[in-house]
């Protein structure tokens, strides 16, 4: 975890509530907030349990090196056509 996205996840949730989610131990999720580094088969479901309020780039940009990567669809074109309204409002 980078940065601010890491700052984010912080408020966003607890180690614990992130770890019962993923069904590994508190301390696994400790270990990974110490060294910044989520593992690659968790980044997904992280930004999952977090409603994707953090992306996977923000997470591991080394795995997901466009801010866009593996965020769905859906919330791919939402956040899309946001952006193109407060463009334009501006």
């Amino acid at each position: 975890m980078k940065g601010n996205d890491y700052d984010a996840l912080r408020e966003l949730i607890a180690q614990n509530a992130i770890a019962r989610n993923l069904g590994v131990t508190p301390q696994a999720v400790n270990q990974w907030f110490s060294k910044r580094t989520i593992p690659a088969r968790f980044v997904l479901r992280v930004c999952e349990v977090v409603e994707w309020k953090v992306t996977p780039h923000g997470l591991r940009p080394d795995l997901y090196p466009h801010p866009e990567d593996a965020i769905p669809d859906l919330l791919r074109r939402s956040h899309t056509a946001t952006n193109a309204a407060v463009m334009k409002n501006e």
